[in-house]
């Protein structure tokens, strides 16, 4: 993929492969927003943190209110991101986009919950070590690393 900054947002180059790869990872994260996450699931945790945390009822009361709207917002967002992508000029099995300095900021946004959600499901810590190649989920984890670093050098540049 290659990412770099326009005077008006960013432009996204990517194989046809890779973006369907990456449609992938947002569609299972829409999927798992959509979901009935349990209230100790680490992913729910991890997307929706406590507002107070020394009050258990505070805690379930803040979830309450805030939870459902952030839900709809993760999703609506992610659902973007998949129409962005279907509706990209593809041209020999490449697939480009332009987005805006919003659009840019979305995609961030959708990056940063699908790296998360898949972070804290494979138990991401600072001290993993080298990965194993052969660990899917961590080396998806390590592309939408690598994905929204370049993504957030790009908006910086464009700036």
């Amino acid at each position: 993929m290659k990412i770099t900054p326009e005077p008006y947002g960013v432009r996204l180059r990517m194989p046809v492969l890779e973006a369907d790869a990456l449609s992938t990872v947002i569609d299972d994260v829409i999927g798992l927003l959509r979901g009935d996450l349990e209230p100790d699931d680490p992913v729910r945790q991890r997307l929706y943190p406590a507002g107070y945390r020394d009050d258990a009822g505070a805690e379930e009361a803040f979830r309450e209110l805030t939870e459902s709207s952030l839900r709809e917002e993760r999703v609506a967002r992610a659902e973007e991101c998949v129409s962005d992508l279907a509706t990209a000029r593809s041209r020999r099995g490449t697939l480009e986009m332009v987005l805006e300095h919003d659009g840019a900021q979305r995609w961030l946004q959708v990056l940063n919950d699908a790296r998360l959600a898949i972070g804290t499901r494979i138990g991401v810590t600072e001290d993993d070590g080298e990965p194993d190649p052969e660990d899917r989920p961590r080396m998806a984890y390590l592309w939408l690393t690598a994905v929204q670093d370049a993504l957030v050098h790009a908006v910086m540049a464009s700036r």
